[in-house]
């Protein structure tokens, strides 16, 4: 069960997933990691480093670090997705990014913290995003879905965090110009000029929206590694 970090992951539509303790995906020292699911692969950027830390993160320092993992074409314009990754920021008050798929303001779909508050985001045209208090620099898992129950990209979007419904009252449409030219890849810790620094770990995509019982199933088949 290598994917899992638990043996009850949800692996129904599960299309990329890296994660630094996994050796499969992982080796300390190296400038790679690959999906344990797909044929992707990530290439760590700069000076991002690796702590042994809770059997195994990625460590990024806020300035240039980030982990490139190309197109992951799933995530541009999907009819329904779900993101989701475990992080440890230092702190709640800048700009920390777990996931992001960006090409401009008004077009990216993302997670990430700023100001105290977690923001989920799936955005085209237009710079929206759904926002929840945050102020917790231990680790915590986090995750977006978005439903894709409306029509022409559009649908409920949610997040939850440590398995828990923030009960997000927010509707959106998912980018759907974003499939990487060189300059707009999948990428995690980085989105723009804004960095992540701090922990990531376990960073998974699903081409459905899961359930709320699925998503408390993933937090706990993995939580006792980082709680």
């Amino acid at each position: 069960m290598g994917v899992h970090g638990g043996p009850d992951i949800v692996e129904d539509g599960l299309v990329f997933a890296i994660d630094a303790g996994n050796g499969q995906s992982y080796v300390s020292g190296s400038l790679d990691t690959f999906s344990l699911v797909s044929s992707e692969t990530g290439s760590l950027k700069n000076d991002t480093g690796f702590s042994n830390d809770n059997q195994g993160s990625w460590v990024l320092d806020g300035a240039d670090d980030y982990i490139d993992c190309g197109d992951v074409a799933e995530v541009d314009g999907a009819s329904a997705l779900t993101l989701s990754g475990w992080i440890k920021p230092a702190n709640t008050t800048d700009t920390q990014v777990l996931v992001s798929k960006f090409t401009d303001s008004n077009n990216r779909t993302n997670i990430g913290i700023a100001n105290d508050l977690i923001w989920f985001n799936v955005s085209n045209g237009g710079g929206k995003y759904a926002n929840v208090s945050f102020t917790d620099t231990g680790w915590n898992h986090l995750v977006m879905v978005f439903d894709g129950s409306g029509t022409g990209n559009t649908g409920r979007l949610k997040g939850y965090v440590n398995g828990v419904d923030q009960t997000l009252s927010y509707s959106g449409t998912i980018a759907t110009t974003l499939a990487d030219n060189g300059s707009n890849p999948f990428t995690i810790g980085r989105q723009d000029s804004d960095y992540m620094e701090g922990n990531i770990a376990n960073v998974k995509v699903y081409n459905k929206a899961l359930t709320a019982a699925e998503v408390l199933q993933n937090y706990n088949a993995t939580k006792e590694r980082f709680i």
